[in-house]
């Protein structure tokens, strides 16, 4: 008797959209910017082949529902990892009460890792414990954003790592305007010694003992530099507070504990 074998798993039963297909769709949304509305007009001019948007979207519904188990483990393995960026950036989108209405996409990021969104209608810290396990032994790097700090309080990380990226972009914004150039050149010029120690650590494939050796050598006496000029210029009394030099000096100076991290990790 002829046995006839079954078929493969599919993730749309009796459907037009095969595999092949909800990739295209699933990569042309996000990796290649085309919204799906552009999507139905290239099927139908190009192809010949009607694809309502309502079809197209329930297609990004079902990839993204497969997709969540592979996400959630994403997401673990960053956590166990010790180490994990977190940021959010805003995002549209349609709700029924409002029409078009603002949300944020909460993502977190490990260097050379994973990227994993969180999609949230708010930046507020209840959005951001939503995500985020009850308990977590990781150093977390943030931008100054308040809501990082009450993550901080409320669970306990191993440490609270800022940016230095950030810092640097408000002195060459400052720079850039004019003010204080000699200063300012000086400031950018140490910051920039930073980040060739970095690279020279990097080349070098550094383990964990030559980095720590190197940066408490030779990074942390430009921190300690850069730590004292800038006390020293916020309270000569000297720089407006509001301007863009006094902006990027208190917000240094707010973040000196964070800033230092990397130095004993």
């Amino acid at each position: 008797v002829p046995v006839t074998a079954e078929l493969p798993l599919k993730l749309l039963e009796r459907g037009l959209l095969a595999p092949g297909l909800l990739a295209q769709i699933v990569v042309s949304k996000y990796a290649d910017h085309l919204p799906l509305y552009r999507q139905e007009q290239i099927f139908k001019q190009r192809y010949g082949v009607h694809l309502g948007r309502n079809t197209l979207c329930r297609g990004v519904e079902l990839v993204a529902d497969s997709l969540q188990l592979i996400t959630k483990r994403m997401f673990e393995e960053q956590l166990a990892g010790g180490y994990v960026q977190l940021d959010e950036t805003p995002v549209q989108y349609l709700c029924e009460e409002k029409g078009s209405a603002k949300g944020y996409f909460w993502v977190s990021h490990v260097p050379k890792g994973d990227t994993v969104y969180h999609w949230a209608p708010g930046r507020g810290y209840e959005h951001l414990k939503r995500w985020l396990p009850e308990e977590f032994n990781c150093i977390i790097q943030t931008d100054e954003y308040v809501t990082y700090n009450k993550l901080n309080e409320d669970r306990p990380v191993q440490a609270h790592a800022h940016c230095w990226a950030h810092v640097r972009r408000r002195f060459v914004k400052a720079m850039e305007m004019g003010e204080h150039p000699e200063r300012l050149r000086w400031i950018l010029h140490q910051i920039g010694l930073l980040y060739q120690i970095e690279k020279r650590l990097r080349e070098y494939n550094a383990g964990p003992a030559l980095r720590s050796a190197v940066r408490q050598s030779e990074s942390r006496p430009i921190l300690n530099r850069l730590f004292r000029l800038w006390d020293r210029m916020f309270k000569s009394g000297r720089i407006k507070p509001k301007s863009l030099t006094g902006e990027a000096l208190a917000y240094a100076l707010r973040q000196r504990e964070g800033l230092e991290v990397y130095l004993d990790h």
